[in-house]
């Protein structure tokens, strides 16, 4: 006897499993600004700082903020109000050292003319690693806004880092809000069409 599938049904074996390779290509902003790799000798200081101790009574965010930190900057920036908002990120490789948790704590920002304006940046942080085992994670800081043109540079400093050898830190700044690509597109119709190929199924075995 020959089985015979409605055509929803067929189309699943042409869809996609996953959609990973539909978010490839993802971006962080319309417009790629400029692009960072900090120094090595850099590296060697963020290992050798030592963190200060955490203020009484103050949350985990502003114990983060209050902290004492090992800090990189950026050469400056051209920052435009008409490119808001921009996205700090940071991708970080680094090495296992032993078994167990490898975590880092960061602050991420932007140098003004009356300070720095920071805020934590979290995700740098595996847990159950192995020993030797190659790590590479990214975040995003929040995003900023601008009400005037200016000139300013990447603050990335580092709060705490145990567990790990840093290997490598890039920093890109990103302006402006993502557009949606073609792919991104096409999940949205992948999604809904998956839910069609199941009611198609459904409808074809318990509705004859």
């Amino acid at each position: 006897m020959t089985l015979r599938l409605p055509l929803c049904a067929l189309l699943l074996l042409f869809i996609p499993a996953s959609g990973d390779v539909l978010a490839e290509g993802k971006k962080y902003g319309k417009k790629l600004v400029a692009e960072y790799r900090v120094p090595a000798s850099t590296l060697v200081k963020m290992e050798e700082f030592k963190p200060s101790a955490p203020v009484k009574g103050e949350s985990v965010a502003m114990n983060a903020l209050l902290a004492d930190t090992e800090t990189w900057r950026s050469p400056e920036v051209e920052l435009s109000n008409t490119a808001n908002p921009y996205n700090i990120v940071v991708t970080l490789a680094a090495t296992a050292i032993a078994d167990g948790d490898a975590v880092s704590l960061w602050q991420a920002g932007w140098q003004l003319e009356d300070g720095a304006r920071l805020n934590v940046l979290p995700g740098l942080t595996r847990s159950a690693v192995k020993a030797g085992q190659r790590l590479t994670m990214t975040a995003v800081a929040t995003p900023t806004t601008f009400k005037q043109n200016r000139t300013s540079s990447v603050v990335l400093g580092l709060v705490k880092v145990d567990n790990m050898k840093l290997d490598s830190i890039d920093v890109a700044v990103w302006s402006g809000i993502p557009g949606t690509s073609f792919l991104e597109g096409f999940r949205a119709f992948y999604v809904a069409l998956v839910g069609l190929a199941m009611f198609g199924l459904w409808w074809f075995w318990f509705k004859r």
